[in-house]
């Protein structure tokens, strides 16, 4: 199997174990155009149209990724980056892994950097916004999760949860959100009326 086959594989499985509904993805040649001749031709800049195909027992039904969720196309744009991380070794770095993405499938891609078989030693560093991920101690160590901190320079600070010797079997979600470990955003009390600039005119 050739490397471009074998990537594409290993993406479609990927997308599979994600239950995106996609059975495969094809490419097509949308447009080729050359710069130096100005013509149109098969060598340089080549521009190729994804077509996502979803199979039921009866049948395939093909989308573009203009046509899919926010989600799904989040999802395309790091599986190869994933696919190729995972295969090959390496880092990745994903800003707010959970942008679009269900809780599930941030959980399989964080599975995926931590199982015993990831023998390439692939590592992922990402943000997120899911506090959710605190309470998943199969997911992540806490030396493992890092909170950041905006103080009133606007400069942001980084401190391993580790640092505040949380108990075991805290409840890690509800003592950051109650702002036990900090990088929770300061929000005023009084916000049971609408605040001020709604009413200006």
């Amino acid at each position: 199997m050739g490397t471009d086959h074998r990537a594409r594989y290993q993406i479609n499985e990927f997308l599979k174990l994600a239950d995106t509904g996609i059975n495969h993805i094809e490419t097509r040649l949308k447009s080729s155009f050359d710069h130096r001749s100005s013509t149109y031709s098969h060598n340089r800049d080549d521009i190729y149209e994804l077509t996502l195909v979803h199979r039921t027992k009866s049948s395939e039904t093909a989308f573009t990724v203009d046509q899919v969720s926010s989600g799904t196309r989040s999802l395309l744009a790091l599986a190869g980056h994933l696919v190729h991380c995972i295969t090959k070794g390496g880092l990745l770095v994903v800003d707010e892994l959970d942008s679009s993405l269900h809780p599930l499938i941030v959980q399989l891609i964080i599975q995926l950097f931590q199982s015993s078989s990831n023998d390439r030693g692939a590592q992922l560093i990402f943000s997120t916004h899911d506090a959710t991920l605190l309470d998943a101690p199969w997911l992540l160590r806490r030396d493992q999760v890092w909170l950041t901190d905006k103080g009133t320079d606007q400069a942001t600070t980084l401190t391993s949860l580790h640092e505040f010797k949380p108990r075991k079997g805290e409840a890690l979600e509800r003592g950051y959100l109650r702002g036990r470990y900090g990088g929770i955003p300061f929000i005023e009390e009084n916000v049971l009326g609408m605040p001020d600039w709604v009413s200006e005119q």
